[in-house]
């Protein structure tokens, strides 16, 4: 994919540009520090120049004025680099700390089917590689750029006001340096675009490997998984092979030009020096800005293959940014409702591609009413969860909170009156408390509630055994927690969040029997202050429950109380007394 260099600085002043002031300063120090710099060959070709004059003490005056400017120009060079140095490479950092957040927060607002279709490794290394991208920038502009600017233009200027003719030559010169290391450059871009492709992908599944260790370990799918790495990571070495064959061709064909041309010049500087048009001083002076013109040039190239680099990084990470907020998006949307008596859901039917996974439904919800929902794996049970709870609004049809459709429902305000238990607890490398008081943090000093929260999930059964109770902080993935006790910090974080609306995913499919017996106990005086939604595959969960709804193949075939169901001899029926056995 072709990224435009107008859309990758905007994106890269996007950042810096929040440090204008602090670039620009930084930016003045670099110039001066370059403009200085031009002095060293010019000083020592004067020096050289009045040598070969001979010796007096007219001409030790005149020299050691020229070796205390010489001295002045070199301390002041060194403080305005510093000073350049230190201010913008703080500008690079802080840039790409920036972008790194502002592109999490997208991807986070990003609608769950995006997710779905992206590999989390390749998410990270698109942010990781274009935040980078900005900080190279930054330092390219900072090391290279202006100073190779400065020093290419004023080492030109000086030596055309000796020859302007060999001015204009080494001019050509240079073109045609650029030409060569354009040439190799437009490969070697695109051979690293494509490593980096093929890199994120490898990423992609070091990552995975990574997350599911103990599945690894213990279903010893170890060998099977790293003989995809080898093929991935074969093909990776073979792009990595030519993306170094095509900057290594250009540096080495860049050295060999400027040598040939070097000794021509060289050449001709002394043959002008015999035929009296130079003094010996001017072959120190060609040779010294001819180096610097040359290593300006190279710098040149560099820099463009550098930029080019960080270009394609900032241009993969811009393909994230431009996938569009759908869900998330607060522009023209409502709060959640104040006053609303019910949930209704009408007509409701949804696919992924071809395949209907919910057709037609139609049921409400009273406000204060628990409602069961069964059925057996693939029935759709997930998919209307995920509805209800706002992931997905590529459906047909509507779910309404006292007749407000819930697509026109800020996601932000919507989330502040629901809490969710879902299958799989999901939790962070922080404390337990902290990972309980994340779901409402406007009561985070709320002892009493955190307390509450900790008592109906009977998470206190279990807090005893951590070191330091609530404050252990319970390693990444919960792995200091069985996944018993994992659902049941879930559960106090939905109560701690204190919802209108719970929605329970198989809330219970971690616990013991003990354990279920005392959650659904607490959880039913938890239910007496929400209206509540429950997917459970123990029937036993939605005993109470006002309504059980059943779904199968994506409809709904049956729908009453436990009592009513119980006595047909219908599909719940039969899903209870296989339960029972």
């Amino acid at each position: 994919m072709e990224y435009s260099y107008s859309r990758i600085f905007k994106f890269f002043w996007q950042f810096v540009g929040q440090y204008k002031w602090k670039f620009f300063l930084g930016s003045i120090f670099v110039f001066i520090a370059s403009v200085v710099g031009l002095y060293q060959g010019y000083a020592f070709s004067q020096i050289v120049d009045i040598l070969s004059r001979g010796t007096d003490s007219e001409s030790f005056r005149a020299i050691l004025i020229i070796l205390a400017t010489w001295l002045l120009t070199t301390t002041s060079r060194q403080l305005f680099g510093f000073f350049s140095k230190y201010i913008n490479f703080n500008v690079a950092e802080k840039a790409a700390i920036d972008a790194e957040i502002y592109s999490m927060k997208h991807m986070s607002l990003l609608d769950m089917s995006w997710h779905e279709r992206e590999n989390t490794g390749n998410k990270l290394k698109k942010i990781d590689r274009g935040a980078r991208g900005i900080n190279d920038i930054t330092r390219l502009w900072t090391n290279d750029v202006i100073s190779m600017v400065v020093t290419f233009f004023g080492a030109l200027i000086i030596l055309m006001q000796f020859d302007f003719k060999l001015g204009v030559f080494i001019f050509l010169y240079q073109l045609m340096y650029y030409f060569i290391a354009s040439f190799s450059r437009k490969r070697a871009i695109k051979a690293h675009h494509l490593t980096n492709i093929k890199g994120e992908e490898v990423n992609g599944l070091w990552f995975e490997i990574a997350s599911n260790t103990r599945s690894v370990k213990v279903l010893g799918m170890s060998a099977k998984l790293f003989d995809y790495a080898r093929d991935l990571t074969s093909e990776l070495a073979k792009r990595i092979d030519k993306r170094i064959f095509w900057f290594q061709a250009g540096g080495y064909s860049q050295k060999l030009w400027e040598g040939l041309i070097k000794v021509v010049l060289v050449g001709y500087v002394i043959w002008e020096i015999g035929n009296g048009k130079y003094e010996v001083g001017f072959l120190v002076l060609f040779y010294s800005y001819f180096n610097v013109l040359t290593d300006a040039a190279m710098k040149f190239t560099d820099a463009a293959q550098e930029i080019a680099s960080a270009k394609a990084n900032i241009g993969r990470l811009t393909e994230l940014l431009d996938e569009k907020v759908n869900i998330d998006k607060e522009k023209g949307k409502v709060k959640f409702p104040k006053s609303w008596d019910k949930i209704e859901v009408k007509n409701l039917t949804f696919k992924y591609g071809e395949n209907v996974v919910l057709n037609n439904i139609n049921f409400e919800i009273k406000k204060g009413e628990k409602i069961g929902i069964v059925g057996l794996s693939g029935a759709g049970k997930s998919t209307l969860f995920k509805l209800l709870l706002k992931e997905h609004e590529s459906y047909e049809g509507e779910i309404l909170f006292g007749g407000t459709t819930l697509r026109k429902i800020s996601k932000a305000s919507y989330v502040n009156h629901i809490a969710a238990v879902l299958q799989e607890t999901e939790v962070f490398n922080m404390s337990l408390r902290q990972n309980i008081i994340l779901a409402n943090s406007a009561e985070e000093n709320n002892s009493e509630l955190f307390e509450r929260s900790l008592s109906i999930a009977h998470v206190n059964d279990f807090l005893s055994k951590l070191p330091q109770r609530a404050e252990t902080t319970i390693g990444e993935k919960g792995v200091k927690l069985s996944g018993g006790e994992k659902q049941r910090l879930g559960i106090a974080r939905a109560v701690f969040k204190e919802p209108e609306v719970l929605f329970l995913d198989e809330a219970t499919s971690h616990l013991d029997v003990e354990s279920e017996q005392k959650i659904q106990d607490s959880l039913h005086k938890f239910f007496n202050d929400v209206t509540a939604v429950v997917i459970a595959h123990r029937l036993s969960t939605i005993k109470e429950m006002d309504r059980i709804i059943v779904i199968e193949g994506g409809e709904i075939i049956e729908s009453g109380t436990f009592d009513e169901l119980n006595a047909q001899s219908g599909r719940f029926r039969e899903f209870w007394d296989k339960q029972r056995v």
